[in-house]
């Protein structure tokens, strides 16, 4: 796996910055920065998130700049099998059957799915947990993934109104998300 990766934002000034752990033998983390241009001003945050070796959720921590110099936080826990409770240990039933969290500003997410994928042209519908930046709501999400070949992914929106291929790596990671994001280390 990867140890860095950086993604350029194309439909906005942006970048990403995901600093990997992969050394637990049940679970990865990766902390993320990243900075976007937003209505016309610079937001800045990040995340960690941590997931199981199926890659599914098992925590989100979530800082966002939602107004130049004002942070606000988010964090939920997962148990891996579509079950979610906020930080207090509360349930979130809207969120019950989703696997994954879709981070708004972050191409990394669409790996998560992704890497569940079969060869061959396979095409899985999901719910997703989908955090709206900068203002860190959070909603259920359906999504659509099939594979067109090794290197590419199709997803579609909810309206399915969005379809673009997305372009993966060997390991599966976004290389290429047309018209939102591309990655530039490595290369």
């Amino acid at each position: 796996m990867l140890s860095e990766l950086i993604w350029q934002s194309v439909d906005e000034a942006g970048f990403e910055h995901v600093r990997i752990d992969d050394g637990h033998p049940d679970w990865a983390a990766y902390d993320s920065m990243f900075v976007r241009e937003h209505d016309g001003q610079v937001r800045r945050g990040g995340y960690t998130l941590i997931v199981d070796r199926a890659w599914r959720t098992l925590e989100l921590r979530i800082m966002v700049e939602q107004a130049p110099g004002s942070m606000a936080a988010l964090h939920l826990l997962a148990s891996g099998d579509g079950t979610w409770t906020d930080a207090d240990g509360n349930a979130v039933p809207d969120l019950d059957g989703c696997i994954d969290v879709d981070i708004q500003w972050s191409p990394l997410t669409n790996t998560l799915p992704i890497q569940r994928l079969n060869p061959g042209n396979r095409e899985e519908e999901i719910r997703v947990a989908y955090v709206s930046l900068p203002d860190l709501t959070v909603r259920p999400m359906k999504q659509v993934y099939s594979r067109i070949d090794s290197t590419t992914v199709r997803y579609q929106s909810e309206t399915r109104d969005f379809q673009p291929d997305v372009i993966v790596d060997p390991e599966g990671i976004v290389v290429d998300y047309p018209g939102l994001f591309r990655r530039i280390w490595p290369e």
